[in-house]
């Protein structure tokens, strides 16, 4: 077996030598692009409240079926009309409110995200 090995690398040199020398300059080459690429370095966001500015109000969707507050049964929270949260309640399980005050007394109190 050794033999035939050795008989094989002579028969062979050439192209042996050509592919190991082909190998080591592609992983050569890999490492000095990564040594020589930037480094970007990522600042965090940082959200600052402006003063001075009045509040954007969202407007609300033009539909007649939509109470001015919406709540779940089995929730703790109220939502207008226009929040995300109003898409994740079942239509059974919606109530709604026409005033906070009226939410506010049944012991529902405004969703964090919803403003």
């Amino acid at each position: 077996m050794l033999l035939r090995v050795k008989e094989f690398i002579k028969a062979y040199e050439a192209d042996i030598v050509l592919v190991i020398g082909i190998l080591l300059v592609s992983v050569i080459s890999f490492g000095l692009g990564r040594l020589s690429a930037r480094r970007v370095e990522h600042v965090p966001i940082q959200v600052e409240e402006a003063s001075g500015l009045t509040k954007v109000c969202q407007p609300q969707p033009q539909s007649s079926k939509l109470s001015p507050l919406v709540a779940s049964k089995n929730g703790t929270k109220y939502y207008f009309p226009w929040c995300s949260g109003v898409k994740l309640i079942k239509e059974a399980n919606k109530i709604s409110f026409g005033s906070e005050d009226e939410a506010k007394e049944a012991g529902y109190e405004l969703a964090a995200n919803c403003n």
